[in-house]
C-alpha cells in the first residue's frame, strides 16, 4: 500500500468517525455518506483509484445500518406503545385488593391470612414482627389451617396495639425449626406504577408490592 493510500485511508477513517457519532445521524443525514464518498474520491491514488465495486459494497452497508436503525427506532416505539397500554389496564387495579408477603396495618379487628406450610413440619407457630422487622409476639397454630383470622393476640396474652405487622409460619419437626414461609396478608392498591419491567402496587397503607409478588387478586 502506498503512503498516498494510506492519507487516503486515514482521511476517510477520520470523516467517518466524525459523522458517525451516532445512528442517529446515518438515519437523518444522507447527505453525509455523499460527503464521505466525495473525500474518498478526493484523496484516493489516481494510479490506483478504488473500484467502483468498493462504492457499491459502502452504499449498501450504509443503507443496511440505516434499515435497522429505522427498525429499532419503531420497536422501541412500539415498547413503549405496549408499556402505555399495559400501565392503562392495570390503572382498573385500583381499589381492588391484592394478596402478598407485604406488611398489614392493623387497626383492630381481624387481619386474614393465608399461610404457606412446609411439608416437612408436623407443628407450626405464627411468628408477629413489627414494622421495624423485631419479633413482637408468637401464636401457636392448631394444626394447619387454611386461613388464619389474627386478632393481635399473641401466646402470652398481649393485645397488639394498631400499627404495621408482618407475619410468617415457622415449621418444626420433633421440636426442630425446618423452615420459615410466609403467611400472605391482603391490601387494597392505591396507586400503580411502571417501570418497564415490573409494575409496582402502592397499598394503602404505603406498602409497594411488584406485580410478579401477587398471589391472588379480589
Amino acid at each position: 500500500m502506498s503512503v498516498t493510500d494510506v492519507s487516503s485511508t486515514a482521511s476517510v477513517q477520520t470523516t467517518m468517525a466524525q459523522t458517525s457519532k451516532g445512528a442517529s445521524a446515518l438515519s437523518s443525514d444522507f447527505e453525509t455518506f455523499l460527503k464521505m464518498m466525495t473525500v474518498q474520491m478526493q484523496n484516493q491514488d489516481p494510479l490506483n483509484p478504488v473500484e467502483s465495486t468498493d462504492f457499491a459494497v459502502q452504499l449498501a452497508t450504509f443503507s443496511q445500518v440505516e434499515q435497522q436503525v429505522q427498525t429499532n427506532d419503531y420497536l422501541n416505539e412500539l415498547s413503549l406503545a405496549f408499556g402505555k397500554a399495559g400501565l392503562a389496564s392495570q390503572a382498573q387495579l385500583i381499589g381492588r385488593s391484592v394478596q402478598s408477603a407485604a406488611a398489614s396495618e392493623y387497626t383492630g379487628g381481624t387481619i386474614e391470612l393465608t399461610p404457606d406450610y412446609s411439608a416437612d413440619a408436623d407443628t407450626h407457630v405464627l411468628v408477629i414482627r413489627d414494622d421495624s422487622g423485631v419479633e413482637v409476639g408468637r401464636r401457636a397454630l392448631d394444626g394447619a389451617p387454611e386461613v388464619i383470622n389474627w386478632s393481635g393476640a399473641t401466646d402470652d396474652g398481649q393485645q397488639l396495639g394498631a400499627g404495621t405487622y408482618t407475619f410468617a409460619i415457622e415449621g418444626y419437626a420433633t421440636g426442630e425449626l425446618v423452615s420459615t414461609t410466609s403467611a400472605r396478608t391482603w391490601g387494597v392498591i392505591r396507586q400503580v406504577q411502571s417501570d418497564g419491567t415490573d409494575s409496582a402496587l402502592i397499598l394503602e397503607n404505603g406498602e409497594t408490592v411488584y406485580e410478579s409478588e401477587v398471589t391472588a387478586i379480589r
